[in-house]
């Protein structure tokens, strides 16, 4: 077993929070059957479980039925339905939700990080808390209790992996905050100017007003003349960040008549060098962001529509999402990516982040320090 993703846990050790520095080795086998490992910091003699920054840490269950609890779940089960499968309470499950949900964001957190990508797609897909939102009072809308809820995906056009997404109401809050994590995982390449990438999205302008805030940076523009009132400063976009529309006319009965493609931001000779040298792309387009949404209705209970499996409160509903996508990214097989290279391959693999897909008991095993994600 390698112990590279370990770290000491001991506040006092000078090798704390620091992963794969050596200093974590076996000390021993315990529990009722010795299937459960003691490990040990070399430097501060430190000894503490295996399971400590993994998902199973605190969990009377078997790492069986936690597996197969979340297989479920994955699988468009509800909890009461999971809870039947499997032979545990609801409250079980819900339980099994909430610590999944945080480890899994922990480990994309840790995983996807410093990735190169071409050309990003950006969306929103509906889903709604308790009730539709127009039969919610205001007050619980405000608060979220009731109403609409929208999940804002950003995906990597060529390898299919879901770089971030934010939950929440359909405001521009909730896109910035899915531009930021976005932007945290970009490579410093884009930061720094170097490399062209490509946004495209439909015609919400929430995107393009969260690109200004996020990649953005404030200029003041030079004097046109020698004399008089100094111009005020204006937030400008990277050059070599392109972004494009992609807005859909449809007809009275639901069917798309004409697309409209236009370059908001960037030069068009630019986007055609991006699109030109796409692997999977012929012009602009939000097709593979938008798979996404029948993905994930296909995955998650709740969002299937007309069905009494929606979501009663939010933060369940949030927990879930995290899981499915953490679920399509390092262990579903992705169809397509799996006929191009005649192996089962995840998006995560073809992003170069993983050689293999990953089953739900190595997501959940994967020890995740709580020092490296602060």
């Amino acid at each position: 077993m390698s112990y590279e993703r370990y770290s000491c846990p001991n506040e006092n050790c000078k090798m704390h929070g620091q992963v794969g520095a050596g200093n974590i080795g076996h000390r021993c086998w315990y529990g009722k059957n010795k299937e459960r490992e003691l490990l040990r910091c070399k430097i501060c003699k430190k000894t503490f479980s295996a399971e400590r920054d993994t998902a199973f840490h605190h969990s009377k269950l078997s790492k069986e039925k936690f597996c197969q609890i979340l297989e479920c779940l994955c699988q468009k089960a509800g909890v009461r339905g999971t809870a039947r499968i499997v032979g545990v309470g609801t409250n079980t499950v819900l339980r099994v939700i909430r610590i999944a949900a945080a480890h899994f964001e922990a480990v994309s957190r840790i995983m996807i990080r410093d990735i190169n990508v071409t050309e990003v797609q950006m969306d929103e897909f509906w889903s709604f808390i308790k009730k539709k939102e127009k039969n919610a009072s205001e007050d619980e809308i405000e608060q979220g209790e009731a109403g609409d809820r929208y999940t804002y995906v950003s995906m990597d056009a060529a390898s299919r992996l879901i770089i971030s997404i934010a939950t929440g109401r359909r405001i521009q809050e909730t896109a910035d905050t899915m531009l930021q994590a976005l932007k945290l995982c970009l490579s410093c390449a884009y930061v720094t100017c170097l490399t062209l990438i490509l946004f495209t999205s439909d015609a919400w302008d929430q995107y393009y007003v969260g690109l200004k805030k996020i990649f953005g940076f404030w200029h003041r523009p030079r004097r046109r003349r020698r004399t008089g009132r100094r111009r005020n400063f204006r937030q400008y976009i990277p050059w070599n960040l392109l972004y494009a529309t992609v807005e859909k006319i449809k007809d009275g009965a639901g069917k798309v008549t004409r697309v409209i493609r236009t370059v908001v931001h960037g030069s068009s000779d630019l986007v055609e060098q991006v699109i030109q040298d796409s692997s999977v792309s012929s012009t602009i387009n939000t097709a593979f962001v938008e798979r996404i949404n029948a993905t994930f209705r296909a995955f998650c209970s709740r969002l299937v529509r007309k069905s009494c499996s929606f979501s009663k409160k939010s933060s369940y509903h949030d927990a879930h999402i995290k899981i499915v996508t953490a679920f399509y990214n390092f262990v579903h097989p992705h169809r397509t990516l799996t006929e191009s290279n005649g192996r089962n391959t995840s998006p995560a693999m073809e992003a170069g982040l993983t050689n293999h897909c990953w089953s739900l008991m190595e997501l959940c095993s994967f020890p995740v320090s709580r020092a490296s994600c602060q």
